[in-house]
């Protein structure tokens, strides 16, 4: 299968709108696909689709135009110094700790 991400939300490849009504939203789904992805070292696609998440057998092809991790909200969950930074629509278990002094432009 083919995934375009755009904007930190994943969609099927054939979708010819991309917003929020079309992209995938179960929270359980996202957060298995992006715990799996990695860069597409497969042999198959990697100049179209440089990234995949691999499920069982079968592989997800994905293309961005940047990189697939798009982080989408700040998690002021335990008080400042504990924020998390969450990814790609999976809140709470899609996260890393908030490192402002890592930020560069």
């Amino acid at each position: 299968d083919a995934l375009p991400i755009y904007q930190g939300q994943l969609f099927l490849d054939d979708a010819k709108v991309k917003n929020f009504i079309t992209c995938f939203k179960d929270k359980q789904f996202l957060v298995f696909f992006f715990k799996q992805v990695k860069r597409n070292q497969s042999g198959r696609y990697e100049k179209e689709f440089p990234y995949l998440s691999p499920c069982g057998r079968e592989r997800n092809f994905i293309r961005c135009d940047d990189r697939p991790i798009v982080f989408t909200q700040l998690l002021r969950e335990g008080g400042p110094g504990n924020e998390l930074l969450s990814f790609c629509g999976g809140g709470d278990k899609l996260a890393v700790k908030f490192e402002p002094e890592k930020l560069v432009m």
